[in-house]
């Protein structure tokens, strides 16, 4: 140990949470400051008070600028992850952003397809329609060919007329 440094009890370090450390400490140092007091109060009591009172406010002012100086970097560790958390946070709207311009693409480009297959679709239909007709047409032309050839034929085959 180095001196100048406090002699905290061995469970003092083990982790806890920090209002549980911070009493800790106090109470540490309070009973610290008591037990010298004590030990300068059989010499001089009006002396011994004095520096235990000074000992006291000494030991808080000490555990308080440990506990800022430890507030401070949770503020600092705080900050950085709040930082982390809003770069996070713009990069996640980003996304979405591209995400959302990229469904209304897709909806135009199905929407567009959509009405082009509806338009195939009709073409289809219609085409549809004329072949039927057409068909129907060659079949209606194609009755009247073979009535046609068979009064030829009926006409060669029948005697001819006196």
């Amino acid at each position: 140990m180095m001196p100048g440094e406090p002699n905290f009890p061995p469970d003092f370090m083990e982790p806890a949470p920090a209002a549980t450390l911070r009493t800790r400490r106090i109470g540490w140092l309070e009973r610290r400051v008591i037990a010298v007091a004590a030990r300068l109060g059989a010499v001089a009591p009006a002396t011994g008070l004095a520096l235990a009172v000074a000992l006291a406010a000494l030991a808080h002012g000490q555990a308080s600028a440990q506990d800022a100086a430890g507030r401070g970097e949770a503020v600092q560790r705080g900050q950085q992850k709040a930082g982390a958390a809003y770069r996070a946070l713009q990069q996640a709207r980003r996304e979405a952003s591209r995400a959302e311009q990229e469904f209304l693409e897709a909806q135009a480009a199905y929407d567009a397809a959509r009405a082009q297959a509806d338009e195939a679709k009709r073409w289809l239909d219609a085409a549809t329609k004329a072949r039927e007709a057409a068909r129907a047409r060659e079949a209606q032309a194609h009755k009247a060919y073979d009535a046609a050839l068979d009064r030829v034929d009926r006409a060669r085959q029948a005697p001819p007329e006196k």
